[in-house]
């Protein structure tokens, strides 16, 4: 592919005109245009400061600096080399040298350069943390989270990095550490505070913080009613203790708002109704369950529940054993139809379920004996 520098072939056409400015003259107006956001003109400007002077390293580190900002990452590479020739050494190139290539996924070059850049300016925070997000795309939390860790010691305390921090402590299950990180965030905007009262919400649930996550999902809905995240950390906050009427209208809020992401949300409400045995509600959201998670076997247990229960005898043990062809040791898929065969007076068929069921939960299986000596 041609580069840009290619026009440099025919750049000398012009050399009149150029001499009557000189390279310093140029490259005071490419920064001047580069301050003031014009990366077309400053571009302009640090070429002719390079037709004129070719060892002007500040100019291909400003050209350098233009191409990163318009997306020319291949352009950019090509002009900062230049400018590390010329100025090795040099944080600011570094840190561009290792931008580009870190947009062109080239990763081991990025991660180089920013170390480099590290060496020459330790307080560089923004390579460190630009570091640690190199290592979080290659899964590596704990490094990543040690730079981010050594940014915030050399940044802003209200940076975003304290998100970008928490969301890496929060993988590594450090959740008192993201949520101290959280709470030194301090966005602008709401969007990103929604991003921030849901992650809170989140570390703090898995911390154990049941109304600290209770007040964090909710002043995230304070700004987003329809927000799916936070409808569903209540609902399963409230369903995991047993609250189910408070935790049904979040369910239903999270499919009706973010179905995409809600799609779990489904069975959720499907084990609620067969809890509160309202079957016939079961039944319609355990089937939209089928529709989005048909490979779950705990899908089909509760759809054959529902049917066991609907006295539908021949769908029951067809969805039960759907269930145990996906898990053979499907202990409720077993048990349930152990059941079907009880109240079918069909000893023989529920003394085989027992017998599978007995190899694989002892005490479920015992419960299942406890009915076949009843019947």
């Amino acid at each position: 592919m041609k580069k840009l520098f290619g026009l440099l072939l025919f750049i000398a056409a012009f050399t009149t005109l150029l001499a009557q400015t000189t390279a310093k003259d140029w490259l005071e107006k490419g920064l001047e245009y580069k301050e003031n956001g014009d990366c077309t003109k400053a571009m302009a400007a640090y070429q002719k400061a390079i037709v004129l002077k070719e060892s002007t390293g500040e100019a291909w580190y400003g050209l350098g600096w233009c191409c990163n900002e318009k997306e020319k990452y291949d352009d950019a590479i090509v002009a900062l080399n230049k400018a590390n020739g010329m100025m090795p050494k040099t944080a600011k190139v570094l840190f561009e040298l290792a931008y580009a290539n870190s947009k062109l996924k080239k990763t081991d070059d990025a991660k180089k350069y920013y170390k480099e850049c590290l060496v020459v300016y330790p307080e560089y925070y923004e390579a460190s943390a630009n570091l640690a997000g190199l290592y979080v795309d290659d899964e590596d939390n704990e490094t990543a989270y040690k730079y981010y860790q050594d940014a915030l010691k050399k940044g802003d305390s209200k940076s975003v990095t304290n998100f970008d921090a928490a969301w890496c402590a929060a993988e590594l299950k450090k959740y008192d550490d993201a949520i101290d990180l959280l709470e030194k965030y301090d966005p602008e905007y709401d969007a990103d505070k929604i991003k921030k009262y849901n992650e809170t919400g989140y570390c703090q649930v898995e911390s154990g913080k049941k109304e600290a996550a209770i007040s964090s999902y909710n002043k995230a809905l304070d700004l987003d009613s329809k927000n799916g995240r936070a409808n569903r950390g209540l609902a399963r906050l409230y369903d995991n203790a047993g609250e189910y009427d408070k935790a049904i209208p979040y369910y239903k809020s999270a499919i009706e708002n973010d179905e995409a992401n809600s799609h779990t949300c489904y069975y959720d409400l499907g084990w609620i109704y067969n809890d509160k045995e309202q079957y016939e509600e079961a039944l319609k959201y355990m089937k939209k369950a089928v529709e989005y998670d048909g490979e779950n076997a705990g899908v089909y247990e509760e759809l054959g529940y529902i049917y066991y229960m609907k006295s539908n005898p021949e769908e029951a043990i067809r969805q039960l054993s759907k269930a145990i062809e996906l898990d053979p040791k499907s202990k409720l898929g077993y048990y349930y139809k152990g059941l079907v065969y009880v109240d079918g007076k069909e000893k023989s068929k529920a003394m085989e379920m027992y017998n599978k069921l007995k190899t694989i939960n002892e005490a479920q299986a015992k419960k299942l004996m406890d009915k076949i000596n009843a019947m």
